[in-house]
């Protein structure tokens, strides 16, 4: 900052930096004031905002091999001249030092100095200790301690991913995790030779996943997350301030020197936050949502956002950008497409025109009016610091159709093309709403394609049709339940390695908002050794396909489909004379109440204000006592129910007072003459996903549990059902299982019988013949 200019009341945009092809996912400032982004483009750039010109240059760092969505800057020590670390979903984090990104571009050897190794999944946050050792959280719910390239400290207290690590200047650390909780950690002062830190407090203020940390000097430090606080903390753990206003999760939160804080959010905003009175003093809207935020010491903000841009913003005049840029920014703001969700229940005829706004000031900054402008409802956001109404947006409506592309004959929101760099273009289609990783395992299956695959084409669709990026993963060592939901939100998940492929995108229509990413595992050999041990030493060893590694989704479902087919059930039901009393009760309104839990579950953007209500769970009960030939849309709405988090807090404590048991109508279903093959395809599929959390939780699991999957899966291979997926999966799910629990093959009534069985259908399709043949060998 200048001495001589005066600061204004309000930010306004400074520099726009262009440069990554994909979201910018972190960002910190170096010692030399220059920016540092990483994206999901897997590089890092380091920005002289000190050069002058139309276009701000960057050094641009290609070492990572996947996602970069950690920064933190870093002193020199005596070892290095270090500038800032960096870490990504390779699971490694890089030092980089001052000859790595020389301010004379010409000089940069583009190389880091240090490479630190230990954590098995992705890196997920960066700090350091008052000392000057690196910190670094985990999705493999770890945070480790770091003296150069040394771990010589493991935090293990964590019980799901860690988002945010922090140093504070007293010598403990702070961690924040998608378990709710934040730890303060104290460092053992008795010997200063020697790194261990112990728990000293857990704060458990926050609801939802804590995203972010910051230091706020001499005082404590500020969190966020996605329950959307902004909690205000000393340096001993007491809360002393709480800030709320923005409609998504909280993603990173930063403190403003001499004046207070600045967060960013989904929701496309970043607002500043006066420390005095904890108020919010400005909202900023940005083009998308907005993963990071830091400032710098001159006091101007820089976001990262998802239009893979990052911005400055600055209250010195003397940096405030040309008219032509921000007018640009702002063109950029409003073309935006907002939900009506979003901002109420709207009805164009009774908006006022938007001649109202013109003379009219608003109330404070970022106050929010809906207007008419012909035929279009447009949102206008109040700037304090320009004194008018600034269009952020179009209101849309939520539900409103949109064009259909064909493939196959079938309707979608959109249709890709794929090319897989082995001269062959594949097509997919995906529709709004469903999960990316079940279309893209679906899409593997159908044109056997390797498993690996399953990450990259799964994030292609959260990026390139605003896919639903915030779908269930599997954890190490946990199991993720399509029925019960059992850890229902995994902020963080076991990556796949980096596949070289391309992914054009194609032709549809449609649009969405994009929300937090995650991943999910896939069955990568070298990723298996490392959670379930080395491959086994028998004649049979680990193949590419056995034993399985990921867990197939059941999240889509169509209602419209469901409520006719109930309620044809239910008529049968009510004719039978036997079966009348378990009938939903007309009545009663029964079947309204029926119809209402499907509204519900339609309206996704609302499951963290809505709940399901006593009767409406008296009716699911009910509809568990139903013969098991008609349970297949029950569970079809319990399946998309477990991902409501009213629903899934319930059914986890129904099951475990044991007021009904899920599991034991699924374990009745091969036993059913009539059972058709829809429900067998859904059923192969949860045995499969059953067999990968055998193998994950292989050292607790009981061994009549094993015993169980494997004759329910010996019963459905033995029924020679003619369909191929059905046959593939459910031996897929065996060998994993035999391969694993290798003394476990006794529990198989006619093995001579069930090898004839896959020996005769193994030919259908590649991959069913490697399947087979493991399973065969396995059988002996």
């Amino acid at each position: 900052m200048s001495g001589d200019a005066k600061l204004l009341d309000h930010y306004k945009l400074s520099k726009v930096l262009t440069g990554h092809r994909k979201d910018v996912r972190s960002v910190c400032t170096t010692s030399d004031h220059r920016v540092v982004t990483g994206s999901r483009d897997n590089t890092v750039r380091v920005w002289d905002l000190f050069k002058t010109g139309t276009e701000i240059p960057s050094i641009v760092l290609t070492e990572h091999q996947h996602f970069v969505g950690a920064l933190t800057p870093l002193k020199p020590n005596d070892q290095i001249q270090r500038m800032f670390a960096s870490g990504a979903n390779d699971k490694c984090i890089y030092v980089w030092d001052s000859q790595s990104i020389s301010r004379d571009q010409n000089l940069a050897n583009k190389l880091p100095s240090l490479l630190l190794s230990g954590h098995t999944d992705t890196i997920s946050s960066l700090g350091s200790t008052s000392d000057g050792l690196v910190i670094s959280g985990s999705w493999d719910k770890t945070v480790k301690i770091w003296n150069n390239a040394d771990c010589v400290q493991t935090l293990e207290k964590h019980e799901a991913a860690v988002w945010g690590v922090l140093g504070l200047p007293n010598g403990n650390i702070v961690t924040a995790s998608a378990d709710k909780k934040i730890i303060v950690w104290q460092r053992d002062q008795t010997n200063p030779e020697k790194v261990e830190y112990k728990s000293l407090n857990v704060l458990t203020k926050h609801t939802d996943c804590v995203r972010g940390l910051a230091l706020i000097p001499d005082f404590g430090f500020v969190s966020c997350g996605n329950d959307g606080l902004i909690a205000v903390w000393t340096f001993s753990g007491e809360l002393i301030g709480e800030m709320t206003g923005h409609s998504g999760f909280v993603y990173n939160v930063a403190v403003v020197p001499n004046f207070g804080y600045v967060s960013c959010s989904e929701d496309r905003s970043v607002k500043i936050w006066k420390s005095d009175d904890n108020s919010c003093h400005q909202t900023i809207a940005h083009p998308s949502g907005v993963w990071c935020v830091a400032t710098l010491a001159n006091g101007d903000i820089v976001t990262g956002c998802a239009d893979g841009v990052a911005r400055v913003f600055t209250r010195n005049p003397s940096r405030v950008a040309v008219a032509e840029l921000i007018e640009q920014f702002h063109q950029s703001v409003a073309a935006q497409e907002i939900p009506a969700d979003n901002v109420g229940d709207i009805k164009l005829n009774e908006l006022p025109e938007v001649g109202v706004l013109v003379g009219t000031a608003g109330k404070k900054d970022g106050e929010m009016k809906v207007v008419r402008n012909g035929k279009v409802a447009e949102a206008h956001q109040w700037s304090e610091s320009e004194q008018r109404w600034i269009k952020i947006g179009d209101v849309i409506d939520s539900n409103q159709s949109k064009s259909k592309a064909l493939l196959n004959g079938a309707e979608y929101d959109y249709v890709f093309d794929i090319d897989v760099n082995e001269g062959t273009m594949y097509k997919i289609g995906y529709n709004n709403g469903q999960n990316p990783y079940t279309v893209a395992q679906e899409f593997l299956w159908k044109n056997d394609l390797d498993q690996s695959w399953l990450e990259e084409i799964a994030q292609f669709l959260i990026k390139n049709a605003n896919a639903p990026a915030n779908t269930i993963g599997p954890q190490e060592s946990t199991f993720s339940d399509p029925f019960t939901g059992g850890n229902r939100y995994v902020p963080g998940t076991t990556p796949s390695h980096q596949m070289d492929m391309s992914l054009p995108s194609g032709s549809g229509g449609g649009s969405g908002q994009q929300q937090q990413q995650q991943t999910t595992a896939t069955s990568d050999l070298s990723n298996l050794a490392s959670k379930f041990g080395p491959a086994p030493t028998a004649d049979v060893q680990s193949t590419s396909y056995i034993p399985h590694g990921t867990f197939t989704y059941f999240d889509a479902t169509n209602s419209a489909n469901l409520v006719p087919k109930l309620l044809e059930y239910n008529t049968e039901l009510l004719a039978n004379p036997d079966t009348a009393k378990i009938a939903l009760n007309i009545d009663e309104n029964e079947d309204n109440i029926l119809k209402s839990i499907l509204n519900t579950l339609k309206e996704t953007s609302r499951y963290h204000s809505s709940n399901f209500s006593d009767a409406q769970y008296k009716v699911i009960i009910k509809l568990f006592k139903w013969p098991t030939d008609k349970l297949l849309p029950l569970l079809d709405i319990i399946r998309v129910m477990v991902y409501h988090p009213n629903a899934n807090n319930t059914f986890e404590k129904m099951i475990t007072m044991r007021q009904f048991n899920i599991f034991d109508a699924l374990f009745r279903i091969p036993a059913t003459d009539n059972i058709n093959t829809q429900m067998m395809i859904s059923y192969s599929t949860l045995l499969l996903n059953l067999s990968v959390s055998s193998v994950y939780n292989k050292d607790t699991i009981k061994v009549d549990v094993v015993d169980l999957l494997i004759r329910s899966l010996e019963s459905m291979i033995l029924k020679e059902i003619d369909h191929v997926d059905v046959l593939e999966r459910a031996t897929l799910a065996l060998g994993t299982l035999l391969i694993t629990f290798r003394d476990r093959s006794k529990a198989i009534s006619d093995k001579e019988i069930l090898a004839q069985i896959i020996r005769t259908n193994i030919q259908a399709t590649p991959k069913f013949n490697q399947i087979g043949e493991t399973t065969l060998k396995l059988l002996q």
